[in-house]
């Protein structure tokens, strides 16, 4: 392996890397063939080192999870560029490698350093070195000690960016079961605090990695100022608060999408009757394209008399407009040219590209009243009841169950998910009794470290146990 050797002006050659530096980066960090001699490029190996970052150099005064944050977008936008890191620096400092590269910068990545309020000298170095004819980007990164083993403990450092491998269009299930099949997700990935991509990327990638199997965002286009007041609230008010951030809820499973590699991207719900089917289908078919069929599309019928006042949409008649708009999107998906005639919505025959991977993406029926049960039954892939009450979810999915018998449908493909927040194996074992196979939770804090620390307990003691 040949390592570049300058980051000093064109007269002063001498290599910057120690003996021992170059052991190191070769023994543990450059892979090998069986005979030995390394097949990976510094592009490469710079991926992967990178996943396992113990900590950012203190000289730049970054924490841990600023740093990962703004390195998950870095990345992304590398994998665009068609010039390679160069390996240019290594040493060994306080028993830790410590490994610089040098990113020749095009155009759109220098405008995205300018905008992206990165401090001072963290990462950029505007000027030409005499063996680039472009400016470059100098990416200092201290590694974990100078002799790792080759498999790293995820309990020193998360996973800061994804592998290199192709997406994963599969449907294996990647959550770790033994005897309980049962997975878990997390909701209200967008809003509040989650609205910040930094913050929502760390919970989606710290989330995949922990094996948490989805992720869930909410939904209001617009709160008006007066409104019915939120089901269970004691002031009236949504959850978080009426000025709470709530970002549309596909967008931002886009932007996750490009940062994770197996995390299914759920909405939970999006509000359907308020959205037109061929802009909807268009929207969900171009998410599950980008994410390789990791797309699930809860759905429910909306509660908020006065925001569908104000998109001027008939209240009383949403359950009607949903349920049309839900055999609409699934023509669209179909092959060929799209048809559809309802009294909501009529069209065709059209086309509508690309389709869904598989030429459908499960819809999920949100709600918990007996209507919601009975769409979910008639016209679901899966059903979501907000409720926690265990008899309660058991008459609801018995409800459900018996309206897809109606329907000719086969009430066992219907999937049952829940909210929840006891995770006792007595507790599990009784929800999968009545037919959860999904539980899904809020987000356990807005804090990095919060978050890593509890996902990664959860793991251990939750779902590598069930």
């Amino acid at each position: 392996m040949k390592f570049g050797s300058k980051l000093q002006p064109e007269t002063e050659r001498e290599d910057t890397f120690s003996e021992a530096a170059q052991a190191i980066l070769s023994q543990h960090y450059f892979r090998h063939d069986a005979g030995g001699r390394c097949i990976e490029d510094a592009s490469a190996m710079f991926r992967r080192v990178a996943a396992h970052v113990a900590q950012p150099s203190c000289e730049y005064g970054e924490s841990v999870e600023q740093w990962a944050a703004k390195f998950h977008i870095l990345m992304e936008r590398l994998e665009f560029l068609p010039n390679s890191p160069t390996l240019m620096n290594a040493g060994i400092r306080g028993g830790q490698l410590g490994v610089c590269f040098v990113l020749p910068m095009e155009d759109d990545l220098e405008r995205f350093f300018r905008h992206s309020s990165w401090p001072p000298g963290f990462i950029r170095l505007a000027a030409a070195l005499a063996s680039y004819s472009a400016s470059c980007v100098v990416i200092p990164i201290f590694t974990l000690p100078s002799d790792p083993p080759r498999v790293f403990s995820r309990t020193i450092s998360p996973p800061l960016v994804k592998d290199l491998d192709p997406i994963n269009t599969s449907t294996e299930d990647h959550t770790c079961h033994g005897s309980m099949n049962m997975k878990f997700g997390i909701a209200f990935a967008n809003s509040g605090p989650f609205s910040n991509p930094a913050l929502m990327g760390y919970l989606a990638t710290t989330a995949e990695r922990c094996g948490i199997e989805s992720l869930w965002t909410v939904e209001h286009v617009a709160v008006p100022v007066k409104h019915t007041p939120y089901p269970g609230s004691k002031d009236g008010q949504m959850a978080g608060g009426d000025t709470v951030a709530i970002p549309d809820p596909l967008l931002p499973l886009a932007y996750v999408a490009a940062i994770t590699k197996t995390i299914k991207l759920a909405t939970g719900i999006l509000i359907l009757p308020q959205r037109h089917p061929i802009y909807t289908a268009k929207e969900v078919a171009t998410l599950d394209v980008l994410s390789g069929g990791r797309t699930i599309l809860g759905i429910g019928s909306g509660w908020m008399k006065e925001e569908f006042e104000a998109l001027g949409i008939d209240f009383h008649r949403r359950g009607a407009i949903t349920d049309e708009a839900i055999l609409a999107m699934r023509a669209l998906w179909s092959e060929g040219p799209s048809s559809f005639e309802g009294r909501h919505f009529k069209f065709g025959p059209l086309h509508s590209y690309p389709k869904p991977v598989r030429n459908n993406v499960p819809i999920h029926v949100g709600g918990h009243s007996p209507a919601a049960a009975r769409r979910a039954g008639r016209y679901g892939d899966g059903f979501f009841p907000t409720v926690m009450n265990p008899e309660k979810l058991k008459q609801l999915f018995d409800l459900a169950r018996t309206e897809a018998q109606k329907a000719g449908r086969n009430p066992n493909s219907i999937e049952f998910t829940c909210m929840g927040i006891s995770w006792t194996p007595d507790n599990l074992k009784a929800l999968e009794d009545i037919g959860v196979s999904r539980i899904v939770t809020r987000p356990p804090s807005t804090n990095p470290e919060v978050i890593t620390r509890t996902l990664e307990k959860f793991h251990d003691e939750v779902i590598a146990r069930v």
